[in-house]
């Protein structure tokens, strides 16, 4: 009996794990989600305006992720959910009329996961 049951475990991996695209290992272990959250930890004593993501390969910045009627209050945490994940990206921070601007590039966003970015002082 343990055999049998040692037999069909094996089986099922090898029909799971076998082959490209679905139904492979990388499917298993997939939680399926397809945004992330960034989260923006403003530790410097400026307020954050203007917020931009962009894939690494990307020259265009795309849409400010801030409202207008909302802003990164100095020495605050915000989050901002992005559909740029399982990938590197860069982000932008602006201060007011861009009085300073913070660039970090190369930031690895995984999907369904909280990644943390923070600004210092310039």
């Amino acid at each position: 009996m343990k055999i049998k049951s040692l037999i069909v475990i094996t089986s099922s991996l090898f029909m799971f794990g076998c082959g490209g695209g679905e139904g492979g290992l990388n499917d298993i272990f997939d939680d399926g989600a397809t945004t992330a959250t960034v989260r923006i930890n403003n530790t410097t004593t400026i307020d954050v305006y203007q917020l931009y993501f962009k894939d690494v390969a990307s020259s265009s910045w795309g849409n400010d992720m801030i409202t207008s009627d909302q802003y990164i209050k100095s020495n605050s945490k915000v989050d901002f959910v992005t559909t740029l994940c399982d990938r590197m990206i860069d982000v932008n921070a602006k201060g007011i009329l861009g009085s300073s601007e913070w660039l970090i590039p190369d930031v690895y966003v995984e999907c369904g996961e909280t990644v943390t970015v923070t600004l210092t002082a310039n």
